[in-house]
């Protein structure tokens, strides 16, 4: 109408101050929406290195717990449900898993480690939905960090295995698609299943050496034939 006032019209400090309100606002957000990812991959990383691994719930059925990017996921072998986990609160040992790896809710499972006397996590509690609390046992692996070569480019790897005397037909996991490290819980299942399994961190990524951005499809396909 005309008794507003067109963008034109307004002083030009006016505009500048808002423009500066504005991306000052915009940069916080952003500062904030970056310290709340870095403390949830903090938080993972901790949980991780105490609690992650695999655990029996009963013969034949196991759960692994293990991380992706800044998140800590489950996966349950028998049904092949695979979840993100949240903390329920900050001093607490347990966490509430959501259907999927894309949704942590809504909640379908309750996982609670479980510490021994020396502070280790060696058991796992898991409730779900209509279903009895069970308690899962973690099971002991041996394991071995090694290298490899592909021409000059040193690849990592771990090998694990129930019993590192007997012998294991092998299986080497090869890395799927983008900056993939080595597995660590589908290696473990495996391993539990009756093989010695190798897997590595993908050409560039982690501790393998070359350039993962000018690796080709023929480069990786050569490292695996390597491993």
């Amino acid at each position: 109408s005309a008794d507003c006032v067109r963008p034109s019209e307004f002083p030009a400090h006016f505009l500048v101050w808002s423009s500066i309100a504005i991306v000052i606002l915009c940069c916080s957000a952003f500062a904030q929406t970056v310290s709340t990812s870095e403390r949830a991959a903090s938080v993972t990383a901790q949980w991780c290195a105490r609690g992650c691994g695999l655990y029996e719930v009963t013969p034949g059925w196991t759960i692994g717990i293990g991380q992706e990017d800044s998140d800590l996921v489950y996966q349950d072998f028998q049904s092949g449900r695979l979840g993100i986990l949240k903390k329920k609160g900050d001093a607490s040992p347990a966490f509430s898993g959501g259907p999927t790896l894309m949704a942590s809710s809504p909640e379908v499972v309750t996982f609670r480690f479980i510490e021994d006397a020396e502070g280790r996590i060696k058991r796992l509690q898991l409730q779900e939905s209509g279903r009895p609390l069970r308690t899962a046992n973690r099971v002991d692996f041996a394991r071995a960090e090694v290298t490899f070569h592909n021409g000059s480019t040193k690849l990592s790897a771990t090998v694990v295995s129930r019993q590192p005397s007997r012998k294991y037909p092998g299986l080497v996991l090869i890395p799927g698609g983008g900056a993939q490290k080595r597995d660590k819980v589908q290696s473990l299942w495996w391993a539990y299943n009756g093989f010695r399994v190798l897997t590595y961190d993908k050409r560039g990524v982690g501790q393998s050496g070359g350039a993962y951005r000018e690796t080709s499809i023929l480069d990786l396909a050569a490292d695996a034939a390597s491993a």
